[in-house]
């Protein structure tokens, strides 16, 4: 077979290949050879050469060229099918596994409307409140709860901490007519906002930070939303 003589120009990094002859595997091989290095963004021409040393190329290598041995080519081409078959396996494996039940995390309100709602859809709900013996108002069973590895290694899709919602009702000032009843509100707020707004704050976070979800309930008036603790998380607010 007579050796081949041609030209193939690529714009690295991420330029397209155009060649008057298809090369597969040619990019690949180029990106992971160590060859192109990211401050060289130019347009590279690689001749291909045979590997024999009895065969002479037809022109002397041009500025910026290099000649490109036919068994490097022949790698890159045996490389780049079983890649392809690789990734092809994984998407095959992906789209066939067996459906998953979602998992979701009731934290505060019991085995309330949300807990047999999602049941009745197939998830799978642990529930999280005095009914089961968590008392968030204890720090050990807030430490507790933030340390659980399962939260880490489990990645539940949803947990849905829903605190008690009466302390932050416009109400509630509305009913606070006295300088010292006004105190005492603002003493309660601020208790329950540093226990169990930062608490539920840091749920939150993390669950973002796994790239899972999670619902802070509270009521769409509620003063709460004005806290530092809640007023700029991530995502949407969803008022009924």
């Amino acid at each position: 077979m007579p050796p081949l003589d041609f030209t193939v120009s690529i714009s690295c990094l991420f330029g397209s290949l155009n060649s008057r002859w298809t090369l597969r595997g040619l990019w690949t091989w180029i990106l992971t050879s160590g060859w192109l290095q990211p401050a060289k963004l130019t347009l590279w021409a690689f001749a291909l050469m045979d590997d024999s040393p009895a065969v002479e190329v037809q022109h002397e290598p041009e500025p910026g060229e290099c000649l490109l041995p036919r068994h490097e080519l022949r790698t890159a081409d045996e490389l780049l099918p079983a890649e392809s078959n690789q990734y092809h396996a994984y998407v095959t494996d992906e789209l066939h596994k067996p459906t998953r039940r979602r998992v979701i995390w009731e934290v505060y309100a019991g085995r309330g409307r949300v807990a047999s709602v999602a049941e009745s859809l197939g998830a799978e709900v642990e529930v999280f409140s005095l009914d089961n013996g968590w008392d968030f108002d204890q720090p050990d069973h807030r430490k507790q709860f933030l340390d659980l590895e399962r939260l880490e290694l489990e990645f539940p899709d949803e947990v849905w901490p829903s605190p008690v919602c009466k302390l932050w009702s416009r109400m509630q000032s509305l009913t606070a007519r006295s300088p010292e009843q006004q105190e005492h509100l603002r003493k309660l707020r601020e208790w329950h906002h540093t226990v169990h707004f930062q608490f539920c704050r840091r749920i939150f976070e993390r669950q973002v930070a796994n790239g899972c979800h999670c619902h802070l309930e509270q009521p769409k008036d509620a003063l709460s939303w004005r806290t530092t603790a809640l007023m700029k998380l991530p995502g949407y607010r969803l008022s009924s």
